[in-house]
C-alpha cells in the first residue's frame, strides 16, 4: 500500500528538517512545517517521484545541502503513458521560492534542442515557475503543468541511430554529469513518438522532427508502389522507469 512509504518519508523529512549543526538544512525554522508538507503532498500524489538531500552547487559556486523530489514525472503523449526523469530542487528561500527544475536524461536519451521550457541544460522554465509565490503556489501543482506541458512537448528524444556517443569513461564512477550531448540532426526520430501502428498527423507536435530518418533507402519515387504500402520502421521504445534509475 501507500500508506508506508508516505510514512517512511515524513520519518526521514522530520529527521532532515529538525537537524542542527553542521547538518542542518538551510530553510527557514518557521517555514519548515511547508518544506515537508509540499514535499509529502507531491509524493504521494506522484509516487515515481521520492526525496533526497544532497549538496547542490549554486552558479557562483557556492554549494549547499537541500532537499529535492525525484525520479520520474508520467506523462501522456498522443494518449501514450510515458516517464520523464526529473529532479526538483528546493532552494534556501524555498517556499517563497520556486523550486529548481532539471529534467534529467539517462545515458540514451538528448534534450530536444530548442524546447520552448527547458534549455539545453536540462533546466527547465515555466510560467507557473515564474509567477511562483507562497502559499498560493506549491510543488504538486507544478508537477502536474510540467507532465502537461511535456506530454505535448516532450522535452527528450531517443539517441538517434548513427550516434556517436563519447570515448569510453576511464575517470572514476564518481563523475558527475556526463558531457552535453551535441543536438540531434534533423529529422530524427523523437522519443516519445506514439508506437508502431498509430497513424502520425502531418504535421505532428514535434515537426519535421516527428519522422524517421529515411536517407539509407534508395528515392522511392519514381519505380516503386506509394509509400504507404512501406510503413517506416517503428522508433525505438522509450526506456523503461527501471532502466532509467540503473543508469542513473
Amino acid at each position: 500500500g501507500r500508506m508506508p512509504v508516505s510514512a517512511q518519508v515524513q520519518y526521514y523529512l522530520n529527521a532532515k528538517l529538525t537537524a542542527t549543526g553542521a547538518s542542518a538544512l538551510p530553510y527557514d525554522e518557521r517555514l519548515k512545517f511547508a518544506v515537508r508538507d509540499q514535499l509529502l503532498a507531491v509524493v504521494e500524489r506522484y509516487p515515481s517521484l521520492s526525496v533526497r538531500d544532497d549538496p547542490f552547487t549554486h552558479n557562483d559556486g557556492r554549494t549547499v545541502h537541500l532537499l529535492r523530489a525525484e525520479g520520474t514525472l508520467p506523462i501522456y503523449y498522443m494518449g501514450v503513458k510515458y516517464n520523464i526523469p526529473l529532479k526538483m530542487f528546493l532552494p534556501e528561500a524555498f517556499p517563497h521560492a520556486q523550486p529548481i527544475c532539471y529534467v534529467t536524461p539517462t545515458n540514451n536519451m538528448i534534450i530536444k534542442p530548442g524546447h520552448s521550457c527547458v534549455d539545453g541544460s536540462g533546466l527547465v522554465r515555466s510560467p507557473y515557475g515564474d509567477r511562483w509565490s507562497y502559499p498560493r503556489s506549491n510543488l504538486t501543482e507544478l508537477a502536474g503543468l510540467l507532465s502537461e506541458a511535456f506530454g505535448s512537448e516532450p522535452p527528450l528524444f531517443a539517441k538517434p541511430a548513427g550516434y556517436v556517443p563519447p570515448p569510453p569513461r576511464t575517470s572514476s564512477p564518481a563523475r558527475t554529469q556526463p558531457p552535453p550531448a551535441p543536438p540531434p540532426p534533423p529529422g530524427r526520430t523523437p522519443l516519445y513518438p506514439p508506437p508502431p501502428g498509430v497513424e502520425r498527423p502531418s504535421g505532428g507536435l514535434l515537426g519535421s522532427q516527428a519522422r524517421l530518418p529515411q536517407h539509407h533507402q534508395p528515392p522511392q519515387q519514381q519505380h516503386q508502389p506509394p509509400q504507404q504500402h512501406q510503413p517506416p520502421p517503428p522508433p525505438p521504445a522509450p526506456p523503461s522507469p527501471q532502466q532509467q534509475q540503473q543508469q542513473q
